[in-house]
């Protein structure tokens, strides 16, 4: 039932369908850890899921055919990034590979998936998390997203003093009457940034950590 009202409220019509899906990873950090030298992941990028889809059950994809159009020597078995092409983004779609990839793509009738996450975000949201949670107030949990993100905009821009913070008070693991000091530190921090934030967002996460200072404890 519980399904059932997802797939209706995001009108997921084609959840039952067959598919074939083909995964590869990158940038799969595992553990983000906190050192005396900071992060052991010096900067840690999104964690990406991603591959090929295809309608129904698995069935044979003309590779050779594509390592032909992409003159390819028939001894590569793993096509990388490198063989469409080079440079930055906007270099890439100008690569005639990356054209020739797509339209073999679209004319096996596959799709492309992904799923990309930062392990960086969560290690700071459950902060507002466990604010929302000690202040019981229904309408908080709203507007409990925009907060993690405001609150994770903030952290990206520059994190090494976050962590050094973090190091110094053995975050997550806060100590039994710290996290007053601790927020009162981070939105030290993270105040002198407001001007890359929606300023309506921004009180409402200065306002979150108020709150959160009144608090005997974080609870997550």
């Amino acid at each position: 039932k519980h399904r059932e009202a997802e797939m209706a409220l995001s009108g997921l019509a084609k959840a039952d369908d067959v598919y074939t899906l083909y995964y590869d990873e990158t940038n799969n950090h595992r553990l983000l850890r906190i050192g005396p030298g900071g992060l052991n992941v010096r900067e840690p990028q999104c964690f990406v899921l991603g591959g090929i889809a295809h309608r129904g059950a698995p069935r044979e994809l003309q590779f050779a055919e594509l390592k032909q159009r992409l003159r390819l020597q028939a001894t590569v078995k793993d096509m990388k990034l490198a063989h469409l092409g080079k440079g930055g983004f906007l270099d890439l779609l100008k690569s005639d590979k990356l054209l020739t990839f797509l339209e073999w793509i679209k004319e096996q009738g596959l799709f492309v998936h992904f799923h990309a996450l930062d392990p960086f975000y969560f290690a700071f949201v459950d902060l507002v998390d466990s604010i929302i949670v000690a202040q019981g107030q229904p309408l908080l949990f709203s507007m409990a997203m925009p907060l993690k993100d405001t609150l994770f905009s903030l952290i990206r821009l520059d994190p090494e003093p976050v962590v050094e913070l973090c190091r110094a008070y053995d975050y997550p693991s806060l100590a039994t009457g710290s996290s007053a000091a601790f927020l009162r530190e981070l939105w030290s921090i993270l105040g002198r940034r407001r001007e890359v934030i929606d300023p309506y967002w921004f009180q409402m996460l200065k306002g979150i950590v108020r709150m959160g200072m009144r608090q005997a404890e974080l609870p997550f």
